[in-house]
C-alpha cells in the first residue's frame, strides 16, 4: 500500500509537467512558425532569391 502511494505520488508530477510542457509548445507554435518564416525570407533575400507563394499558398524561395 505504501509503495503504491509513493509510486503514484512520484508519477503524477511527471505527467502534469509533461502535459504542461506540451500545452506550452502548442500555445507558442504560431510565434515559432512566424519567426522561422521571417528568417527564411531574410536568407532568401540575402542569397539573391525571391520569396514567392505557390498555388497552395505555401511560401518558398525561388532562385533563378
Amino acid at each position: 500500500m505504501v509503495l503504491r502511494l509513493t509510486a503514484t505520488s512520484a508519477v503524477t508530477p511527471v505527467i502534469v509537467l509533461a502535459a504542461a510542457a506540451a500545452l506550452f509548445r502548442v500555445y507558442t507554435a504560431p510565434e515559432r512558425i512566424h519567426k522561422r518564416l521571417e528568417t527564411a525570407k531574410q536568407v532568401c533575400d540575402q542569397s539573391g532569391g525571391q520569396w514567392v507563394v505557390d498555388d497552395r499558398r505555401a511560401p518558398f524561395c525561388k532562385r533563378d
